[in-house]
């Protein structure tokens, strides 16, 4: 076995300010306590490989910062997990390209750089998942790691080549996105002496800057979240540059590291959004930037892994071989490049959270309820009758048993469960304050003659156009998930609210015709660079689901 790579060469990261360090070791006790364990190598020994991002960033960014406990326990933990992370990954034939990219790199990380799993990447998945798959496999040439497919000159080539117009990038669309620009600047950071390379730097930099909020934070796909911020700090940190003193970064007072405590919680971990609840990829996120801008602080880059020692088989990075964090960032819904496939996806008949439920608990339909009550009812006077029987007659068992038969009867009257029957009931919402009407299409054209599903029609119209009723506020994902409701239509999606990713529809899913495949929207005919459940609708508006075969270039 490969002995760990010395990434440790003065392993303890840099301290940095008081609130960095404060809020990088909380970040470790919250997820220490949420796994149950009490040290960092305790917690590397409980984490679950799964190939989808729930673990590998933590291990990748655990590998550069060690806090307070013992180093080789962690070294060892981490190449135990990396050995895990492997088998996974041979086991379950991970098809994404962009996922199997990030399995490489952690495995880089952890120890075991030269697993065959990560030549392999290097040779079936660069470019083939657009911008993202360009980004982690620059990530993987700035260590090092040689493609027979491509050169790391061709690779930056392409990158740079798919700037729009503003300097940034973008998963698709003519707009740039916050997330995915701080990510081609990690990737690039590392060639900056090559002139083309510079130039396009600074030009992504200024765009950063000018759209940081007054607050100091980002938007990312129509909202401020924790994880663009977190991605902006990767990028300056992988640069160079201080998030805390340099002034383009410093709006109205505020520093970007402002912003994101903003999103702290009182345990040490971040919500998503501002005053929201425990978030794993935030706090995720969080945790590998600020672990990013200690590097900084000591000239080094999180994501260019040191050079192992001469017996150590692992192919040698290049001498200028930094490279920065990325994380597959949650994409504008629809768009299959980014996101990976998620075992975890929530499968509903609408969607979680949808607002295409007619049902309203204890005013909705009521057949199961009163069977329920009923026996509620007969086990609390079988409850009391034992009571008697065992002479436990003291009033406190009788007021208890009423207690708990009160509160289940109420639970019951106010909760309403719906079969799938009762959900896909074929009947419109009705909505109060109607503002205007829309159009929605759901069409799979591309797949004619590739698909053999029952579920695809023989013209794949899944839904021909359409009329809805929208009210204040409707989003494209509310109307979606309106028209599975009344038309008996599968989707399937995951996230809240401002993250929202649809990846099947009527059971055709993302990567089912290629690594480029999956479902986008247009509105009005133009791709929105905002997720679904972002998009709020106006009247006249036309919505369209369409299957891309390629990032929807194959839809213009």
């Amino acid at each position: 076995m490969v002995a760990l790579l010395l990434f440790l060469q003065g392993a303890t990261v840099c301290k940095a300010s008081p609130a960095v360090d404060e809020i990088l070791d909380g970040i470790v006790s919250c997820e220490e306590a949420n796994s149950d364990t009490t040290s960092i190598a305790q917690w590397i020994a409980s984490m679950t490989p799964d190939g989808v991002g729930n673990s590998e960033w933590f291990a990748l960014a655990l590998s550069r910062y060690f806090g307070h406990d013992d180093p080789e326990s962690i070294k060892n933990a981490l190449l135990s997990y990396a050995e895990r992370l492997e088998v996974f990954a041979e086991n379950n034939g991970v098809k994404s390209a962009t996922t199997r990219q990030r399995i490489a790199l952690t495995l880089i990380a952890c120890g075991r750089g030269d697993s065959p799993f990560v030549r392999s990447t290097a040779n079936d998945s660069i470019g083939l998942q657009g911008v993202m798959s360009l980004i982690f496999g620059l990530h993987l040439m700035n260590n090092g790691i040689e493609s027979d497919v491509t050169t790391k000159d061709a690779l930056i080539d392409s990158l740079l080549s798919m700037r729009l117009s503003d300097g940034g990038w973008a998963v698709m669309g003519s707009n740039s996105d916050v997330d995915v620009t701080a990510m081609a600047l990690q990737a690039l950071a590392p060639n900056t002496d090559k002139t083309s390379v510079s130039e396009a730097v600074d030009e992504a930099v200024s765009l950063l800057s000018a759209k940081q909020l007054e607050n100091g934070g980002f938007n990312g796909f129509g909202a401020e979240n924790a994880e663009s911020a977190s991605q902006v700090v990767g990028a300056l940190s992988s640069l160079g540059i201080d998030m805390l003193s340099d002034t383009r970064f410093i709006k109205n007072g505020n520093t970007i590291l402002d912003a994101l405590l903003s999103f702290r919680l009182e345990d040490g971990s971040f919500s998503h959004e501002r005053n929201g609840k425990y978030n794993y990829t935030a706090t995720q996120q969080v945790f590998y930037s600020l672990t990013a801008y200690t590097l900084m602080l000591k000239g080094e880059r999180l994501f260019v892994f040191p050079v192992p020692g001469p017996s150590e088989a692992r192919p040698t990075p290049a001498e200028s071989a930094p490279a920065s964090e990325v994380t597959a960032v949650p994409a504008p819904t629809g768009t299959p490049s980014s996101p990976s496939p998620t075992p975890g996806y929530t499968e509903s008949p609408a969607g979680a959270g949808s607002s295409a439920s007619a049902r309203t608990g204890f005013f909705g339909k009521m057949e199961y309820k009163p069977i329920v009550l009923c026996f509620i009812g007969a086990a609390c006077i079988a409850a009391c009758i034992l009571l008697i029987v065992f002479k436990k007659r003291n009033p406190k068992n009788f007021i208890f048993v009423v207690i708990v038969g009160a509160v289940l009867s109420t639970i019951t009257l106010f909760t309403d469960i719906s079969s799938v029957k009762d959900y896909y009931n074929g009947e419109a919402t009705v909505k109060e304050n109607i503002t205007g009407h829309v159009t929605l299409t759901i069409s799979c054209e591309k797949v004619a003659g590739l698909s053999t599903s029952s579920f695809i029609p023989e013209d794949c119209i899944i839904l021909p156009p359409t009329g809805f009723d929208i009210s204040t506020g409707d989003t494209v994902f509310d109307i979606l998930t309106e028209a599975a409701r009344v038309y008996n239509i599968h989707i399937d999606s995951k996230g809240a609210r401002g993250m929202i990713y649809v990846s099947g529809i009527s059971y055709l899913y993302e990567y089912d015709h290629g690594d480029l495949s999956g479902w986008v929207y247009h509105v009005n005919g133009v791709s929105p660079s905002v997720g679904c459940g972002d998009y709020v609708l106006s009247d006249g508006d036309k919505i369209e689901w369409l299957y891309t075969l390629d990032l929807g270039r194959d839809l213009e």
